[in-house]
């Protein structure tokens, strides 16, 4: 009887042992809380003239030691999308934006600007990933320092 004691004692203590191990992960941007704030968009503009002015692009310029300001021009959606939104996540050195419309009723497209600010982002050098649709649509590296002033034109070929 006394060895089932101890048998059942060293499997507890095993189990013990493993579940109170630190699984921690690695220190990530996420655990930094970056976070996406202040999302605008215009109204559709409504371009029906092709030139390079309403090309789509992103500027990206930073505004303080630890905030990104963006603005993604002419990017293209449902002229009736109901909400516009951008959600933000960011894993590793990627930074994820999700921007979606909740419908899409109409039978036309319209070019829209986004701007949003990018907040408690370390300096570093980052792989830029814009999906609309679950799909990815612009992706480009960008080095994030306190003089980030950057224009990206989109080029479908980018992808």
């Amino acid at each position: 009887m006394n060895h089932y004691f101890k048998y059942t004692f060293f499997l507890l203590a095993v189990i013990v042992l493993f579940t109170n191990c630190d699984n921690q992960e690695p220190e990530t941007q996420e655990s930094f809380t970056a976070k996406l704030s202040n999302f605008t968009h215009s109204d559709c503009k409504n371009n029906t003239k092709k030139s390079s002015d309403n090309r789509e692009t992103i500027v990206l310029k930073t505004v303080n030691s630890n905030e990104l300001k963006v603005n993604h021009s002419n990017t293209v959606f449902n002229c009736c999308p109901g909400e516009l939104t951008a959600k933000f996540k960011i894993s590793g050195d990627t930074i994820f934006i999700d921007e979606n419309e909740s419908e899409n009723y109409c039978n036309c497209m319209c070019p829209y600007d986004f701007e949003f600010y990018i907040e408690e982002l370390k300096f570093d050098s980052y792989v830029f990933v814009i999906r609309k649709y679950n799909l990815e649509h612009f992706k480009f590296t960008f080095n994030f320092t306190a003089t980030t002033d950057t224009v990206i034109v989109f080029d479908e070929n980018m992808q």
